[in-house]
């Protein structure tokens, strides 16, 4: 089902009031075809395990901006 949803994803615009964080590496979802987010260097589609650090720093500033 997960794979369906992703093949057949039809959001053409991005939703109102969210933030996208995303890795400047990732390999499955390459940053050349992502438009207006937070940019985590280093960053691939794991990210949320192996930059920790980055979120725990940055995530409270983001949460509150």
């Amino acid at each position: 089902m997960g794979l369906d949803t992703i093949l057949n994803w039809e959001q053409e615009e991005p939703l109102l009031n969210s933030i996208h964080i995303h890795g400047d590496e990732d390999p499955i979802f390459p940053i050349k075809y992502i438009k207006d987010c937070i940019i985590v260097p280093g960053g691939t589609h794991i990210m949320i395990i192996n930059r920790f650090r980055w979120f725990n720093e940055h995530l409270p500033d983001i949460i509150l901006s």
